[in-house]
């Protein structure tokens, strides 16, 4: 009997602690991806999305498809350094992946 208290007095309140940790840091990581308020990127991204639009996609779907979170990273934005010589890098939106490439 000592043995299942002594058990039920230490183990259970470890577990509702990891528990608790788990959901906390659930709740962290989602608002890490997707800032509140935040649905749309801003213009500049926007314009550097567009421009790296593939021929054969209509503009629309592209669009579309580049605001859907999961994509963020899934499609890397290819900026050269003639891009950031003409615009302000720092207002790139940072939800989205960047890649520097070669002229």
């Amino acid at each position: 009997m000592r043995l299942i208290t002594f058990f039920f007095v230490l183990l259970f309140p470890l577990f509702l602690c990891a528990q608790q940790k788990e959901s906390d840091s659930a709740r962290l990581l989602d608002s890490a991806r997707r800032p509140s308020g935040v649905e749309k990127p801003n213009a500049l991204t926007m314009q550097v999305i567009m421009a790296q639009r593939p021929a054969t996609i209509p503009e629309a779907q592209w669009k579309e498809m580049m605001l859907k979170p999961v994509n963020y990273s899934l499609y890397p934005i290819k900026i050269s350094q003639a891009l950031v010589d003409t615009i302000d890098a720092t207002q790139l939106d940072m939800r989205y992946q960047y890649v520097f490439v070669g002229e």
